[in-house]
């Protein structure tokens, strides 16, 4: 039979050991928590239209080469054909309103941003991130870039009403390459939907200050997806439910006087 000293220390072991297991099995789940996927699934699609906007102090100034391409977008959709782990693959249709289209397709890694073109030409518009990023999280926590989610805000988009992680970059223009005086700069925002990870809103501007100044802008904004119900649910605001509240008041009223009479009218009958 073993000394209860022993036992009580073969007992202290166990647990130091159950409880090193334990602590094992929550660094290994904080580990793969880090990683994080695409919110969106195969079938999965996105609508976007397009916009540009160009203005020059110049009189003599002509509008920049490909400019109009923005204007003349009918749509711009992106179907999901697959995801495996962070990597989703879609097929990007740009359509123009006299018929034609271009077709892209393309592979994103949503931890890197890195993207794999299976076509020949990148799109205009690359459209996927990681779900469910808050404030101050990494864009691409295993890429080369630094650019983090600056708040959540609400915005409504296709038709509801969704949390929005927000960014704004906003870099110099110079005058060359030899002279680094900022002559203007380029502002870059991009809104996107935090359940899902699918950018909603991006706007890029490019302004030069120097005489003659110019400002030119492009934009893209969701208007159709299946990713949630275009139709918003009706809000009971403070009025409506007083007038509600009103209105079963007075049909309890009627009705308690309505039983009133009838009995009152059944107690003279039976006299």
């Amino acid at each position: 039979m073993r000394p209860l000293s022993v036992i009580y220390m073969n007992t202290k072991i166990a647990i130091a050991v159950s409880l090193l297991a334990i602590l094992s099995i929550g660094l290994v789940g904080q580990i793969f928590a880090q990683t994080r996927g695409p919110g969106v699934k195969a079938g999965d699609y996105f609508i976007y239209i397009a916009s540009a906007s160009w203005k020059s102090d110049n009189a003599s100034a002509t509008v920049p080469a490909g400019l109009d391409l923005y204007n003349s977008t009918s749509q711009y959709k992106v179907q999901l054909s697959g995801v495996s782990g962070v990597n989703a693959t879609a097929t990007y249709l740009w359509d123009f309103t006299n018929g034609t289209e271009l077709p892209y397709l393309l592979t994103q890694d949503v931890e890197s941003g890195q993207s794999f073109y299976h076509s020949y030409n990148a799109p205009p518009l690359e459209v996927l991130v990681g779900a469910n990023l808050n404030e101050g999280d990494s864009l691409h926590p295993t890429g080369n870039d630094t650019v983090t989610i600056n708040q959540t805000i609400t915005r409504a988009y296709a038709g509801g009403t969704r949390d929005t992680n927000f960014i704004e970059l906003v870099y110099p223009i110079q005058n060359n390459e030899t002279d680094t005086t900022a002559v203007g700069s380029t502002t870059d925002r991009f809104y996107i939907d935090k359940a899902t990870g699918v950018i909603v809103e991006q706007d890029a501007i490019i302004e030069h200050t120097a005489n003659p100044s110019e400002t030119l802008s492009v934009s893209w904004k969701l208007k159709e997806t299946n990713l949630w119900d275009a139709s918003p649910a009706f809000s009971f605001s403070l009025p409506i439910i007083l007038a509600i509240v009103a209105v079963l008041i007075v049909a309890i009223i009627l009705i308690a006087v309505y039983v009133l009479r009838r009995k009152g009218k059944g107690k003279k009958s039976r006299r």
